[in-house]
């Protein structure tokens, strides 16, 4: 293809892709695993509880760097951070900026941003998954190549509904590496178990209220659970990966919330903090809002907040000059799957549900010549 160059603008071929790729995330609550499972039980050498109300429960899940729930001070032993087989998001919006978009307490502001993707009536969700060729993924989303000014970006935005979709298999086991017994939905309130657990068609929200009707009409969600165990399990479990591979089904995790007291529908709905790292790297930073339906209008209580707005900052800025011919954006999934597990008074294992939780964005430039050098990542 033949570009027009000029002195200010000019047209580049996009290569659009969601590669996953691994992060080293400080503040993911990673467990460990052996024989490709999920540790049920910690070593004797591990005393792991958490509090339900004010009964003291152990806690199902050993983290691979051996930290105990004292440690996490408020964050319970009782959840794991893993790579989701499937995820889905629907992408509203991508632009790249030369000023930060964020305002503290009030809208997020475009005006040095230069779009992307901008469909804000897309309904198709976007799947990733690394069984997914890359080039399949931007179809619906891209539909020319663009303009794009020269300068310096250190800074991108991104628009997505706040329905997020996550299909997944996790096998358990003891720490011996034998099968665990886990218990899921079925047959009732005594449930179902096995060693794999897979994701149901169901919908719970990121704070696990179900909130009222006014909400559930706003969402257009059907059915919210309020996921537990017993028949409010959100995931099910049988001793044969071929049949939880052939049952899975895509969950979906409203996220209803970033911050404040979430018993109160007006309570803080957006937040940002660029001092914490994603995990992708030393050199992105993230900020979160809650929006309204237009993408760019901070949400005032859950009912309206549909969109969730995250910005990415980057200390080695994307750069656009003469030279590039191609842009490209990763989506990286690592930990895009929180794993809730709770414990009953009979000591069974009870599979909640599978949350939801953000991906991560980098953007990658290709320039002339030899090989194509890169801004952020390197492609090839």
């Amino acid at each position: 293809m033949k570009h027009k160059i000029t002195t200010f603008l000019f047209l580049i071929t996009l290569g659009f892709s969601f590669n996953l790729f691994f992060t080293e995330s400080s503040q993911a609550e990673v467990c460990a695993k052996t024989n490709s499972g999920i540790i049920m039980k910690p070593p004797a050498s591990v005393t792991q509880t958490y509090l339900d109300g004010s009964t003291t429960i152990d806690a199902p899940f050993n983290y691979a760097d051996g930290y105990v729930d004292s440690e996490f001070n408020t964050n319970n032993t009782n959840a794991c951070n893993e790579m989701p087989e499937y995820y889905g998001v629907l992408i509203n919006r991508i632009a790249i900026c030369k000023d930060d978009p964020y305002v503290d307490g009030a809208n997020p502001v475009l005006t040095s941003c230069v779009d992307i993707v901008n469909k804000p009536a897309n309904t198709t969700y976007t799947e990733v998954s690394p069984d997914i060729e890359n080039d399949l993924v931007s179809e619906g989303l891209i539909d020319s190549d663009l303009i794009i000014p020269q300068g310096s970006y250190p800074y991108a935005f991104v628009l997505v509904n706040n329905k997020l979709k996550v299909k997944h298999v996790q096998k358990y086991v003891k720490s011996n590496g034998t099968d665990a017994d886990m218990w899921g939905f079925g047959s009732g309130s005594t449930g179902e178990k096995g060693t794999y657990c897979y994701t149901l068609e169901k919908t719970t929200t990121y704070s696990n209220s179900i909130w009222d009707g006014a909400y559930k009409t706003a969402m257009g969600s059907g059915t919210v659970v309020q996921a537990g165990d017993g028949t409010d399990a959100t995931m099910a479990c049988n001793d044969t990966k071929a049949t939880a591979d052939t049952n899975a089904a895509w969950a979906t995790e409203i996220i209803d919330h970033l911050g404040g007291d979430i018993t109160d529908k007006t309570a803080l709905v957006s937040s940002a903090d660029y001092s914490i790292g994603t995990g992708v790297d030393a050199g992105v930073d993230l900020a979160n809002y809650m929006l309204k339906a237009g993408g760019l209008v901070l949400a005032d209580n859950v009912d309206n907040a549909v969109r969730i707005g995250a910005i990415y900052r980057y200390a080695n800025p994307i750069v656009i000059s003469e030279n590039t011919v191609g842009i490209k954006f990763d989506f990286g999934t690592t930990y895009g799957s929180s794993i809730d597990a709770m414990v009953d008074g009979s000591d069974k294992v009870w599979m909640k549900k599978t949350g939801v939780d953000p991906f991560i964005m980098k953007i990658l430039t290709r320039e002339r010549g030899a090989g194509g050098a890169a801004r952020i990542g390197s492609w090839r």
